[in-house]
């Protein structure tokens, strides 16, 4: 069959993105993009429900374009000719999440907050089926933390736990921290901040672990320019969601319930509240659902899909759906 009587489509993981001028095409299994021009976009959307010689001779005056276009989307693999459109079902966009809580960030200081209280609240990230969890260890007397977040986590149904650390070169003991690495494949990685060294180390067997140590401040925001990610999941969280506050429960050294450690609002504390009644009786989760189709500036942005998003550094802090302090880029240029 002739490529005139047929329909071209991209494919199926393949989307295009419209911005206030700019259009993209993401891939989210080659994990690519494409800038391409407006009339191209009506060009394929007019190709889903018309043949391509209909389509050349609806736009007779640029038919040669069209092939020279059509031709280049097709040697760099982002479609196809169909002879059957319907045998190519647009994929279901639709986000969800086996669990409420998918992420916690745990500020430990035992002089603050009890152990017990602690241990409480992670049992409950636990039955939460919480599959992330970051521990940041912010006192002294650093393999006592250690020590406590490895028995804790050990038989737990975690399954992936990152540690951060103040570098202190008085306690610092490698061969222990390569030793947690190593006998607990729950444990990812693990970082030493205001370190006076830039080190990585890999540790391979019997699982594959990181031991990170950084110059770096520990007490900031990691967020402080854009920071682009293009998969499936985050692309179909980003659709629905905030994609860097859904499912996220943060609580700081004092017991204290945030979305965000950085962000000053409270919901509640370990020390009195559940986790679950935080999360069940208040405005807590109001922020998991601002999605970037909700921030000002951002809604129009071709790039708004793939773009970490950032709800403490806010180009206008009285405003909660301002875009990122840090994004430079106008959509409408």
């Amino acid at each position: 069959m002739k490529k005139n009587n047929m329909y071209f489509k991209l494919y199926s993981d393949n989307v295009i993105i419209k911005g206030a001028k700019n259009y993209l095409i993401y891939d989210l299994t080659l994990s690519r993009i494409k800038e391409i021009p407006e009339l191209l976009f009506f060009v394929i959307k007019e190709c889903e429900i018309m043949t391509y010689e209909q389509v050349k001779i609806k736009n007779k005056d640029i038919k040669k374009g069209i092939d020279t276009y059509i031709n280049h989307l097709i040697n760099d693999n982002w479609g196809t000719f169909v002879s059957d459109v319907a045998a190519f079902p647009e994929i279901n966009f639709e986000y969800l999440r086996p669990s409420k809580i998918s992420h916690a960030i745990i500020e430990l200081n035992f002089n603050e907050t009890h152990k017990k209280t602690h241990q409480k609240a992670i049992f409950e990230l636990m039955n939460f089926n919480c599959n992330h969890i970051q521990f940041i260890i912010s006192d002294k007397k650093k393999s006592e933390y250690f020590d406590f977040i490895n028995k804790i986590i050990y038989k737990s149904n975690f399954t992936s736990v990152i540690i951060k650390s103040q570098f202190d070169g008085n306690e610092y003991d490698e061969q222990k921290i390569r030793c947690y690495l190593q006998n607990n494949k729950r444990i990812k990685k693990i970082f030493f901040f205001d370190a006076d060294v830039e080190k990585t180390i890999i540790i391979s067997e019997p699982f594959t672990s990181k031991l990170i140590l950084t110059k770096q401040p520990m007490n900031t925001c990691s967020v402080k320019q854009p920071v682009y990610i293009l998969n499936r999941l985050f692309f179909y969280e980003s659709l629905h969601k905030n994609n860097c506050l859904n499912g996220k429960i943060c609580i700081d050294k004092n017991g204290n319930v945030k979305n965000c450690l950085y962000i000053d609002e409270i919901f509640g504390n370990i020390k009195k509240n559940s986790i679950k009644s935080i999360i069940d009786n208040t405005k807590f989760c109001n922020l998991w659902d601002l999605s970037k189709d909700k921030i000002e500036i951002c809604k129009d942005c071709e790039f708004r899909y793939m773009c970490f998003d950032c709800r403490f550094l806010l180009s206008d802090k009285a405003n909660t759906i301002s875009k990122p302090l840090f994004c430079n880029y106008n959509p409408y240029e």
